[in-house]
């Protein structure tokens, strides 16, 4: 079963983000939004969920670093973090979760369908899982999520520019993203 669940996560590995971002989800304050409604504004994505122990926590942690080591720039590029598990967690939730870390994180939540598509279109991965196995809905009360752990730059016209991998620190992030900032300026 182990060789199965080992097999099922390397094909579940993060595929290539889409040139174009595109999405239908919803904010923390519960509105309707897609990509347009971030156009003009540099994106910093990441997947994630409010339960999660350790790497969405230190996810949320690298974005304030970002916005914090950017310092007058900051205010170009929208942190976004995106929920992949609309299963328990509420636009409540995550506006609460997200404001531990930095008020300019913006947080969305979907359907399952609209998560999915989201996903899809980062090129992040995700799943659900109990003692090792995967689970499909309906979900019982008490299941783990797995999922990718990337960091996707968008520009304000939704173009993917960048990809950082988890590990990446917010002083590196922060300087990559300032030079594509300051090539808009020139």
């Amino acid at each position: 079963m182990r060789i199965l669940i080992s097999l099922l996560l390397v094909l579940s590995l993060p595929g290539w983000a889409s040139d174009t971002l595109q999405f239908a989800m919803h904010n923390a304050d519960g509105k309707a939004v897609t990509q347009d409604n971030y156009r003009g504004q540099y994106l910093l994505m990441a997947v994630g969920y409010t339960t999660c122990p350790d790497v969405c926590p230190t996810t949320l942690m690298v974005m304030t670093g970002v916005m914090h080591k950017l310092g007058a720039d900051a205010d170009k590029l929208t942190p976004v973090f995106v929920s992949i598990d609309p299963n328990r967690d509420t636009p409540e939730k995550l506006k609460k979760y997200v404001g531990y870390f930095h008020p300019g994180i913006e947080a969305l939540i979907g359907t399952a369908d609209q998560t999915q598509a989201i996903a899809d279109n980062l090129g992040a991965t995700y799943g659900y899982q109990l003692d090792g196995l995967p689970l499909s809905p309906p979900f019982p009360a008490r299941y783990e999520v797995y999922h990718s752990a990337y960091f996707y730059l968008y520009d304000g016209n939704g173009a993917l520019l960048d990809v950082f991998g988890y590990g990446s620190s917010a002083s590196h992030m922060a300087a990559s993203i300032a030079q594509y900032l300051n090539q808009e300026a020139l």
